[in-house]
């Protein structure tokens, strides 16, 4: 399972650095909330690429944290009886 997980990160990671080296174009403006400045769409793709990717594994980091520490295993239930036979049935009644 792991190394799906790194499979799929590793797709997605390439997929948008593809992205972003295709579009190298001349500067956009952004403008976000109060602020306003020109750069290139590569960084305006990557950067909010790697802050989730920062945040989303200290998100596994912390959940992992939070996970209790592994309980020792149930004892095994006792042996059920055996069902009873149409003999047992009809002498021990309804």
């Amino acid at each position: 399972m792991q190394r799906i997980r790194y499979a799929t990160v590793a797709l997605l990671s390439a997929a948008v650095v593809i992205f972003a080296v295709q579009n190298l174009v001349p500067p956009v403006e952004v403008q976000f909330l109060a602020w306003r400045f020109t750069t290139n769409v590569t960084l305006v793709t990557l950067v909010p690429f790697l802050a989730g990717l920062v945040v989303g594994g200290l998100g596994v980091l912390w959940a992992r944290r939070r996970r209790p520490p592994d309980r020792e295993p149930r004892p095994e239930a006792p042996a059920r009886p055996p069902y009873l036979s149409e003999e047992d049935r009809e002498t021990t009644g309804p």
